[in-house]
């Protein structure tokens, strides 16, 4: 099978360095926290944001590190496995340095019931990076590939860590279809990449979605679609707070199609870049906040 053809691109310097050092995905986690901490009125405090944006940071590098290491060809590479793999020393000593500081600020300034569920979910995290690097690669049963698959846990995982904090702070009355709704918007991010990236995983003989399921493609848009219109019936008739939830929900989302539907018009790697670029809509709204 030959090596697909690379489009020549012209990448923005801030969108490289934004998708180089991981920084895309912690910023989507604490945009869409202070979404939820500013309709349910509660106040979070600098630390608590500080202690996310890191430990999805921490969380994301070690994830394309392993990724890194298991492609052995450096030209099967896309730009990110050949920055974790050129830099992982370097990148290794940021590591450390930063799980200090988040560790010490957690422990100093986190209350008890935040530290205890945040350790539960930090092995759900180790689980989840042994069935992704480990298991995955083995697995026959269809339906465990889907359950099992990255951009699944990926969705279930993120969501739980972007409200841990606000789950302590508040009932699961008030938060859990939000926490529902927002894994949902992950998982269709992590499953239109991988649509994107498919041929780049076949040669690089990584698992996703896109490569165990032929007809992926058909069933994300029809996906997308019906979120968009319970998005939009959601910030028609929700109270008056909770239309900026799924206001922003439903930008989120239509731009994740408009992506698809620019096709070759816009390279890969812009397209990568720009599924969790599209997260960021509650960043926007912080800013005039």
């Amino acid at each position: 099978m030959p090596l697909p053809k690379k489009r020549q691109e012209k990448i923005p310097l801030s969108l490289l360095w934004i998708n180089l050092f991981s920084l895309d995905a912690p910023v989507v986690a604490v945009s869409w926290q202070w979404l939820l901490s500013f309709i349910l009125e509660l106040e979070l405090s600098y630390a608590q944001y500080l202690v996310l944006f890191n430990t999805v940071w921490i969380i994301y590098t070690i994830d394309r590190y392993l990724d890194a290491r298991s492609i052995k060809k450096e030209r099967l590479r896309l730009p990110r496995h050949q920055f974790h793999a050129r830099y992982s020393r370097l990148l290794v000593f940021f590591l450390g340095t930063v799980l200090f500081i988040t560790t010490a600020v957690a422990f100093y300034f986190l209350d008890k019931n935040i530290l205890y569920q945040g350790t539960l979910l930090s092995f759900l995290v180790l689980g989840y990076m042994l069935i992704a690097h480990h298991f995955l690669k083995g697995m026959e049963n269809s339906l465990a590939l889907f359950l099992l698959s990255k951009e699944v846990l990926v969705g279930i995982l993120f969501s739980s860590g972007t409200f841990l904090v606000i789950s302590t702070r508040a009932p699961f009355s008030q938060w859990g279809i939000a926490a529902l709704f927002f894994a949902v918007l992950c998982f269709l991010n992590c499953a239109w990449i991988s649509l994107w990236e498919k041929e780049c995983d076949e040669h690089q003989e990584q698992r996703s979605l896109a490569t165990c399921y032929e007809n992926l493609e058909e069933v994300l848009i029809w996906g997308t679609m019906g979120f968009l219109g319970i998005a939009l019936g959601g910030s028609f008739l929700s109270e008056s707070s909770w239309k900026w939830f799924y206001g922003c929900a439903f930008v989120s989302a239509g731009g994740l199609l408009a992506l698809y539907f620019l096709k070759d018009r816009v390279g890969l790697f812009t397209k990568r870049v720009g599924a969790d670029l599209v997260l960021w809509i509650p960043l926007l709204l912080w800013s005039f906040q």
